[in-house]
Formats: structure tokens, C-alpha cells, sequence
């Protein structure tokens, strides 16, 4: 219906998953990349997760649409498991183009499905199976499942699986009896809803998509929309939807706040304001009906007196002028614009607080087994084909001139080796998880967590181990027993680990020696070791807190002054009171650069001027001259006054990772409207004012 009227050649909004709509906004691309590399490994499976809406399915597409173009992989997709064992056997078959027997056993299906994967592996080419809403599989599909991916070569699995699903699907996989199948997933990615400025690129990118290039929803529109939708999609796009069609039959070009307003209260069943109101003024509990007929009487003459005044005696235009040049002085409406611009940054402070404690949860939640972490630890070292399988890993490790090591203990004694580690922690839930501990010193540490690097107080780290680590550690150019037969490189970091753990540098290195063996001798007596003067594994690992390696734990300078700072003031609020709605109780992502998150600074009280109210007791017009308390807190016209930049320059602020947002105008052009459009508007509403007119 209103296509025609915005100049869109089909629905911008429709929710139906199209890839052409497709929008990626940075957690889109991440979840889109890490499907793209988990398919390119052999076999295990892939769990993808997020809030219904968030577009996971469209991701989903959008990947089969990649998979069917380049033609290098056979595609199975389920979109519906809530099947039978048999009916899921069939399926499969059917997505895979094998042919089978009406009324086939399990055990038929199951022999089909294994020669088709065979004589596709023969063939050179994989096989996938994607199965969305998979929160609805039940133990024993998903157990077939697992079956299936047993189907393997000796050195390849045959069988790639995709989940995807709510939440939920997460937390089936921590049950203790789907820990076979939770140790069998390679990948995991949680997708989460969008900002508020991906929101408004959002918008502007499926109106471009429609063909409308031209910015269409106002600032107030895109705020109303955050805040009723959480950043889901799908929600997004029913309330655009109605509030384009509430704008078409308002003959607007433009979807104001009011027009968001409306399409919520008709998407979600709420209702409005001036409704609510009315609905209670019509039942009588606050004035009888003889004082509401009074009272109204009186509103419509005085309405009718008040407008024909004005009208008759004053061009709209010019009293508007006039009144401007008066309220742009009053220290009121600048005590308003102070207000105003200290709310909006109260409020980005706020959400970015809020988007890094949602970032940090998602990572924890994506960070429940050992066996990623370890992969994870392995990479730091420059091993890339990591299996999570310790002792798989630990023997190449061991081949390559490294060691593996599991123990217990606190934050302190695993300090003293000096090299990066895989800790066993609990989060404020007391539930486990796994990171790795890159740097240390002794205020804070950098934690990898879900391939996040985060920025915690050392503190928050010796609170929350378990004990439980595991490290790799370099042997002296990869022998496991030093002595004369042994590489002179071999012998040079013997000799410098000695000279760290006497901390001395008066000898010269003359090979092993007399005077080395000696030495090696009193260290080992000291270390409570034999000593036969050979440095064999005991005493290699021992002198390990002595050693020069590639990756050192310790570090003194990990986070700048500035991000000391704030991080202080974050665990102080924490320690204290954390504000409402801006949780505090999780480390700050960095770099060093910096987070900019603070305490919350309460907005100076914001009064109406005595002119505004002068004004509004000379006038009866319901749009004569109205400034809304309301309206000014909550930015409803996207401008400050105050500010020389444009709402959309104001509103870029710098991430707490230290990176630039991206600008919400991605998607489109700036937005704002004409001063002929101004002009227009303001003779069509009378004397309405807003606080860009001040």
C-alpha cells in the first residue's frame, strides 16, 4: 500500500528470511565467518546459537546460497526435526538425493546414508547437514546424530553437522549425559541482537535494498524502535512495517516518533497515552460526568478564543520567529540544552557499560570446555592444527621440542613458570569456564576468552580459579636432558637460565664445562632435585621461571593510565552500589586503550522556563507552543541544540575496546530535513517549537 508513496520497489520489512536483505552487522559477519571456516574442517560438529529473531536462519540461507553456487560440497538442510527416528533417516536421504524404499528399516537407512558418504569421499568432495530450530531434537535424534558422524576414513569424518538453535541449545549441551556429543564440537557462536546505532544502519539498508534512498525514520523513531525491540530483527521489521503504513495514511514522507509509537501499540497490543487517558476519563473515576461536561465546554472556548487570536492578529511564521529570539536566551532552555546533551551521554556511557557486559556473558557462555581453550593456548605458541585431544596434542608437542603440564594451584605459584595458561574459572553464577591467561602483572591480566582478548584486575583472576591450569613449555632447543652431548644452543639457555636463577652474570659461557656442572649441581641441591650435574626434565622445569621464552607471562605495562583509572572506578561502583541497569560485575574489554566506562552522573534537574510557562497559560492551542518535558528527555527530535555537530556526528563514540564504532550512517545518507520542508511543517502546526529551533 504505501510502496509507491516512499518510491520502494517491494516490502523493505517483510519477515520472511530473504539473503537480498541480509544485513551484517559485525556479529553477522563473525557468526557468518566462523560457519564458513568450521565447514571447511573434516567432520564434528558446528553449534550456532542466538535469541529468536536475531537472524539466525537468514545467516543459514545465506550460506546455502554460497555452499549451491560454488557446488563444492553436497547439502542436506532440515528446517523442521520435530521428526521421528525414521522420519529423520528419511529426510536425510531425501536431502541428499539417495534413493530408498518406502517403509525402510533404521537399519536400510543407516547403510544408504554410509555408502552415499563413502562413495562422496571417494569422489573428492564433503557433505554437510545444517538442522535448524535443533532445540527440538530430542536425546535419541540428536544421539543418531552423533552416530551418523562416526561414519569416517582413518583420518577424515565423512559427516559435517550444523545446529542451529535457541539459547536452550546450549544448555542441553551441558547436561552430563550429552557430553559425548558436547566434547565433538569444534565451533560455537552465539549470535546477539543489534546496538542501537546498527539498528539505525539497519533500517537505512533494507530502505536502500527497496529502492528508497532517502532517510526516512527520524532519530526519535530509531530510539522508540530500540527500545520496544532489543535490537531483534524480526521485531524490527513488523514495527517498521506498521510505521511506514502509519506514516503513508498520515501523508508524511518522514516516520516520525509518533508513527513508531503507533505501530508498537498495534504490533505489541498496548496501548497509547492519550488512549489510556481518555479511557480513564471516560470511566468516571476522576470527575463526575457534570464536572467533565463543564470542563470541556470551557476547553473548546477557550480553544477556539485562544486560536482565533493568534491566527487573526499574528502570522504563525513571525510569532514563531519572535518567540525564538526570546526563549534562546532564557537560562531555562539553556539549563535545558545542558540537560539534554548530559542525558545523551549518560545514556551512551550507559549502553556501551551494557554491550560490553553482554559481550563479556556471551563469550563466558561460549567458553564452557577445556578443549577449545586448549586449541586456543596451542594456537598463542604457533601450533594451528590443535585437535583438543591432550594427549594427541602433547605428543606432537613433545615431538616439536615442547612440553605439556597439568596442575593445581593459585594464581601465585602458577605466576612463577612465566608462560601462558589454560585456567579452570567460575563465573558469578558459579558456573565453570575456561580461558587463557596471556599476560600477568601484578594489578591485572589479559584473559583470551572465546578469542576476546579482556582486560581484568589480577584480583578478579585469583578470585575466580578454581586451581586447575594447564601450559606448554619450551624445552632448551626441544631436548628434554641437557648435558655435554647436547646442542650448544641447547647448553647457551642452560647457561642463561642458571644465570637468572643465581642472578649473576659473572660467568663465560665455555660449554658444558666443569665449572656448568657444577653449577647445574648446586641448583639441583637447592631445588630439592639429585644432584648429578645433568639437567634432565625435573630440573628443566624447575629452572622454567628462569627461562627467556617467546611468550613471557609477565608484563609491566598491560593497560594505560587512563584505563586504570576507570577500571578502578568500575570495581569501586561495583564494591559499592552498581547502578541500576548498568551492571558493573564484569572486567572491561582492552587494549590499553582505554574503556571510558565510569560511574553514571546524574543530569542536572531539568525545569520548565517561565516563559514556556507564561506562554502556556496565555494560550489554549494545543499546538500553539508546546515544549514536553518528555519529548526533551528523550531526544524525540534526534538533535542537541547545544552541540554544533549533528546528531549523527554526536552520536559516534569510541568503543571500550578501544576501536571506532562504526558511524550509524553506514547504510545511508545523514539524516535531517530541508528548511523548506521546516518551513512547511511549522506553518501546517501552528507555533509548535522544538529544541532545534533553539
Amino acid at each position: 500500500m504505501y510502496k509507491q508513496f516512499f518510491g520502494l520497489s517491494e516490502a523493505p520489512f517483510s519477515i520472511s528470511p530473504n539473503p537480498r536483505f541480509f544485513y551484517l552487522s559485525r556479529h553477522h559477519r563473525e557468526a557468518l565467518s566462523m560457519l564458513k571456516h568450521g565447514t571447511q574442517e573434516s567432520g564434528g560438529f558446528i553449534l550456532f546459537t542466538g535469541e529468536v529473531g536475531t537472524g539466525k536462519t537468514v545467516i543459514l540461507r545465506t550460506m546455502m546460497q554460497e555452499i549451491l553456487e560454488r557446488n563444492e560440497m553436497e547439502l542436506a538442510v532440515i528446517f523442521n526435526p520435530a521428526l521421528s527416528l525414521i522420519e529423520l533417516l528419511e529426510t536425510i536421504c531425501h536431502e541428499f538425493g539417495i534413493d530408498f524404499a518406502e517403509g525402510s528399516s533404521k537399519r536400510v537407512l543407516l547403510q544408504h546414508i554410509s555408502d552415499f558418504l563413502t562413495e562422496n569421499y571417494r569422489k573428492g568432495r564433503r557433505a554437510l547437514l545444517m538442522i535448524d530450530e535443533a532445540q527440538h531434537l530430542d536425546d535419541e535424534l540428536i544421539e543418531q546424530v552423533r552416530l551418523l558422524t562416526n561414519i569416517e576414513t582413518d583420518n577424515t569424518k565423512l559427516l559435517q553437522v550444523i545446529l542451529v538453535g535457541q539459547p536452550e541449545l546450549q544448555e542441553k549441551f551441558r547436561s552430563q549425559h550429552m557430553r559425548q556429543i558436547s566434547q565433538r564440537i569444534t565451533a560455537r557462536f552465539h549470535l546477539l541482537p543489534l546496538s542501537l546505532y546498527e539498528v539505525d544502519s539497519y533500517i537505512r539498508f533494507r530502505m536502500q535494498s527497496a529502492g528508497c534512498v532517502q532517510v526516512i525514520f527520524s532519530h526519535g523513531a530509531v530510539r522508540e524502535l530500540y527500545k520496544v525491540s532489543g535490537g531483534i530483527p524480526r521485531i524490527i521489521n513488523v514495527c517498521c512495517d506498521r510505521a511506514l503504513l502509519a506514516a503513508y495514511v498520515d501523508n508524511s514522507h518522514t516516520v516520525e516518533r509518533r508513527h513508531m509509537l503507533q505501530a508498537v501499540h498495534e504490533v505489541m497490543g498496548t496501548k497509547g497515552f492519550v488512549a489510556t487517558v481518555r479511557e480513564y476519563l471516560a470511566s468516571g473515576n476522576f470527575l463526575n460526568y457534570g464536572m467533565r461536561l463543564t470542563c470541556g465546554v470551557l476547553l473548546a472556548a477557550a480553544v477556539g478564543l485562544g486560536t482565533g487570536y493568534l491566527f487573526c492578529h499574528r502570522n504563525p511564521v513571525e510569532l514563531k520567529q519572535d518567540m525564538v529570539k526570546v526563549l534562546k536566551a532564557d537560562k531555562d532552555i539553556i539549563s535545558y540544552r545542558e540537560s539534554i546533551r548530559e542525558i545523551k551521554e549518560h545514556r551512551a556511557e550507559k549502553e556501551s557499560i551494557i554491550r560490553e557486559q553482554t559481550r563479556y556473558r556471551t563469550d563466558v557462555l561460549n567458553s564452557s570446555f577445556e578443549e577449545e581453550a586448549w586449541k586456543k593456548l596451542q594456537r598463542e605458541w604457533g601450533f594451528a592444527n590443535a585437535t583438543g585431544n591432550a594427549d594427541t596434542d602433547c605428543a606432537y608437542l613433545k615431538s616439536a621440542g615442547f612440553m605439556c603440564f597439568s596442575g593445581n594451584g593459585s594464581l601465585s605459584e602458577l605466576e612463577r613458570y612465566n608462560v601462558p595458561a589454560v585456567l579452570s574459572l567460575m563465573d558469578v553464577k558459579l558456573r565453570p569456564f575456561y580461558a587463557v591467561l596471556l599476560k600477568l602483572n601484578d594489578n591485572y591480566a589479559v584473559l583470551l576468552i572465546n578469542n576476546r582478548e579482556w582486560v581484568v584486575p589480577r584480583d578478579f583472576v585469583a578470585g575466580a580459579m578454581e586451581g586447575n591450569f594447564r601450559l606448554i613449555w619450551p624445552l632448551p632447543d626441544g631436548e628434554e636432558r641437557v648435558s655435554r652431548r647436547s646442542s650448544q644452543a641447547a647448553q647457551i639457555k642452560l647457561f642463561d637460565m642458571l644465570n637468572r636463577y643465581e642472578n649473576t652474570d659473572a660467568h663465560a659461557f665455555n660449554g658444558y664445562d666443569k665449572t656448568m656442572v657444577n653449577r647445574v649441581k648446586k641448583a639441583q641441591e637447592t631445588l630439592g632435585l639429585k644432584p648429578d650435574g645433568y639437567a634432565g626434565i625435573d630440573t628443566l622445569w624447575a629452572l622454567l621461571p628462569y627461562a627467556d621464552t617467546e611468550h613471557s607471562l609477565y608484563e609491566e605495562y598491560i593497560a594505560s593510565a587512563e584505563y586504570e583509572n576507570n577500571l578502578q572506578t568500575l570495581v569501586d561502583s561495583y564494591s559499592v552500589n552498581p547502578p541500576e541497569n548498568a551492571p558493573a560485575d564484569a572486567p572491561a574489554d582492552g587494549n590499553g586503550n582505554g574503556t571510558g566506562l565510569k560511574k553514571n552522573k546524574a543530569a542536572e534537574p531539568v525545569t520548565e522556563s517561565e516563559a514556556v510557562r507564561e506562554q502556556k497559560k496565555n494560550s489554549s492551542s494545543a499546538n500553539d507552543l508546546i515544549i514536553r518535558e518528555d519529548d526533551l528527555l528523550s531526544g524525540a527530535d534526534g538533535h542537541d541544540a547545544g552541540n554544533s555537530k549533528s546528531a549523527d556526528n554526536g552520536r559516534e563514540k569510541k568503543g571500550a575496546s578501544g576501536n571506532d564504532m562504526k558511524k550509524s550512517a553506514d547504510a545511508g545518507g545523514s539524516a535531517g530535513t530541508s528548511p523548506v520542508a521546516q518551513q512547511e511543517a511549522s506553518a501546517s502546526e501552528g507555533l509548535s517549537i522544538s529544541m532545534d529551533d533553539l
